[in-house]
């Protein structure tokens, strides 16, 4: 489950509090007990198991099948070296690439190959595509060597789909690497028509002699602002989001049997800090029971002396 995310520089979200400090003796006087021996120790701060997740920010996302040339495409583009090698899955985590192109500067992401059943874990899995959220766009990069160039890509498709279809809702661009390979007139043509029946209007590169690579720049910068989604710094600034995790303020009393459970954080402390060894020292804490209706709500429920109250994880006799 998705707690929070941080968006902007600055931005804090609180997901667990620390113990608040212990009220002295002197907290609970009042007109009829001048020295009150109730106190509090300081509580303990609320724990939680957590996982931190990064996502990393980027203009375009290549995504592709093993061996499809991704890593030699953000090679030939950028400064970014990525591992390169004629076995699959060389890449094993994302790769960061700048790309400028005329004024712009864009930034690609190579993400580790994706084949069919990744999201059942097959090759890599596709917990990679995390990273693909929070791209503009989605550069989807083919092999041209493929006997079925359309079913690479619809599974492409598939697992993004399977992960989350707000991807599949982004600005889309198809490549088909190794131009070289498809020098067959007839070849070329029976693959852009299968495509065009898609809907897709590919292009045809070349990493190997840098065919294509102009016109596959030109096209990601002019479809890029459609893509473009509004960042935190487009949107009016908001307060930090505050999550709780453990508090509850809420008076719960429950009856099992003949023992009666309280629920209420601020008593729950009360009692777990308090030397209820002390009689005058419980006799107070139920002044406190009284005063915020937790007695008149056990009474309800048919409490009398000699059963047992459990306050959180203290059980005490009710007297």
């Amino acid at each position: 489950m998705l707690l929070a995310e941080v968006l902007q520089g600055g931005q804090k979200v609180l997901v667990a509090r620390g113990g608040d400090g212990g009220k002295g003796n002197a907290r609970f006087a009042s007109s009829t007990l001048r020295a009150p021996r109730l106190a509090e120790k300081g509580d303990e701060g609320e724990q939680a198991p957590l996982t931190l997740e990064l996502r990393l920010p980027c203009d375009v996302a290549i995504i592709g099948p093993p061996n499809s040339g991704k890593s030699s495409l953000l090679t030939t583009v950028s400064g970014a070296r990525p591992k390169i090698a004629e076995f699959p899955f060389s890449t094993k985590e994302p790769v960061l690439g700048v790309v400028e192109i005329g004024y712009r500067s864009i930034t690609f992401a190579e993400l580790p190959p994706l084949v069919e059943g990744a999201h059942e874990g097959h090759g890599l899995g596709n917990q990679f595509l995390r990273h693909a959220e929070r791209a503009k766009a989605i550069l989807l990069l083919l092999d041209g060597s493929s006997q079925d160039l359309l079913l690479d890509y619809d599974t492409l498709l598939a697992e993004l789909g399977l992960y989350s279809q707000d991807l599949l809702k982004k600005t889309q661009l198809v490549a088909i690497n190794k131009r070289d390979l498809l020098s067959d007139p007839e070849k070329l043509h029976s693959v852009e028509e299968a495509f065009r029946l898609q809907g897709v209007k590919p292009i045809f590169v070349s990493v190997l002699t840098g065919e294509g690579i102009p016109e596959l720049l030109a096209q990601v910068a002019k479809e890029l602002p459609k893509g473009k989604e509004a960042s935190p710094s487009d949107k009016e600034p908001a307060r930090p989001p505050i999550i709780r995790l453990l508090l509850s303020e809420r008076v719960a009393v429950k009856r099992d049997g003949d023992t009666f459970a309280v629920n209420f954080r601020p008593v729950e402390r009360l009692a777990a800090l308090a030397n209820l060894r002390d009689r005058r020292v419980r006799l107070q804490l139920r002044q406190q029971l009284d005063r915020v209706g937790i007695s008149k709500q056990l009474l309800a429920q048919g409490v009398k002396p000699g059963d047992r109250v459990r306050i959180g994880q203290v059980e005490i006799i009710w007297e």
